[in-house]
This record gives C-alpha cells, structure tokens and sequence, in this order.
C-alpha cells in the first residue's frame, strides 16, 4: 500500500479452516488466520513499524442443546517494534464468549450486516438483547499477556450475566444502567512488572 506520507507492506497471509452454517449468520467450526509480516515505512523510507508472525485462531461451538454457543478466539503476535521506544514480543490475547444464544447473535449480526444500528427497529434490538442476556453469557477477555521491554504484563477482564435476574420482558429496557449493573459480575486483574 503505498501512499505520500509512506509505504504498508503486508506479506504471508494465509487461512485455513472448517465451517457450517447453522443460522442465516452463524458459523460454526474452527480456522486460522495468518500474517508473516506488515511493515510501515515513512516518507523517507525509514521503518516506523514492524509486526512479525500475527496470527488467529478461532473455534466456535455450539453446545449439545443446540441453542448456545461458545466462541473462543487466540491472537498472537511475535514482534512488534517501532518508533521510539516500542519494543513488544510474544503478545498473546485469548478471548472467551460462552453461553451465547444462537438465535439472539444470529439476529445481532443480521442487524449489524444490515446498516447502522440506528437503521434497526428498536423492539428487535430489545428483543435479541434480552434473549441473550437471558442466556446468562460469559465473556472472558484474556488473558492477555506479552512482554514489554523484557518486562512483562498479564491482564484480564471477566464477565459474567445473571439472566435470572431480569424483569419480565414487558419492564426490560435496554437503557436502564441499574439493571446492568444488578445482573452483571465484573472481576478484572493485572500482574504488571514493577520495572514498567
């Protein structure tokens, strides 16, 4: 990609993976998704950035009833160097989406493929958002771990929704910021180096 203000090359992409359809939306199977190198360079053809070896890989689910579904996703980075001091190795970030009804995400993601979530009649938003939390979803995110510097990081982010603890669909508003909080359990971590 090159452009006046410098230069994007992205090199060794490659992608392998299984999948089925099981809604108009939802996939189900598992792939890879790699990139050997992108490379940035400024306008005098100096290096800005440098990412070495991305790759994901994602396994979706779905569980022996057939109405939930578990999303697990992995990315990893070898190297990431660039201008100043940015010196980033062995980035790992592991993500988790557990318990997610089939049939609520695959309307979510219709109404996202569909155009702005303005453009989505405001009762078929409240309605799949109230059929997946009802679910009582998980969402893990992490841990996310790398070194900076020779130093290193762990962090994580974990959520949990308690679909029992909802109103009765008829008082179920997707704006009401108490009940959020009423229903969901939060717990976070960060194990940092005392060097960063």
């Amino acid at each position: 990609f090159d452009a006046l203000s410098g230069k994007t090359t992205v090199s060794g992409f490659s992608y392998t993976g299984n999948h089925q359809l099981i809604q108009s939306a939802v996939w189900v199977g598992a792939g890879r998704i790699g990139l050997a190198s992108v490379i940035a360079e400024d306008a005098l053809g100096e290096e800005v950035f440098n990412m070495a070896n991305l790759s994901l890989d994602m396994n979706v689910e779905a569980d022996s009833s057939g109405r939930t579904v578990n999303i697990d996703a992995l990315y990893a980075i070898e190297k990431v160097t660039g201008a100043g001091d940015l010196d980033v190795s062995d980035m790992r970030l592991a993500l988790r989406f557990a318990g997610l009804d089939i049939a609520a995400l695959n309307d979510l993601v219709e109404m996202n493929q569909a155009g702005q979530v303005s453009d989505v009649p405001p009762e078929d938003l409240r309605a799949a958002v109230y059929q997946l939390a009802a679910a009582s979803p998980t969402f893990e995110f992490g841990p996310l771990q790398t070194q900076w510097q020779t130093e290193s990081f762990s962090a994580g982010l974990n959520l949990a929704f308690n679909g029992a603890g909802l109103p009765a669909y008829e008082s179920f508003s997707i704006a009401d910021t108490a009940l959020w909080l009423q229903i969901i359990n939060a717990d976070t971590y960060i194990d940092m180096s005392d060097q960063m």
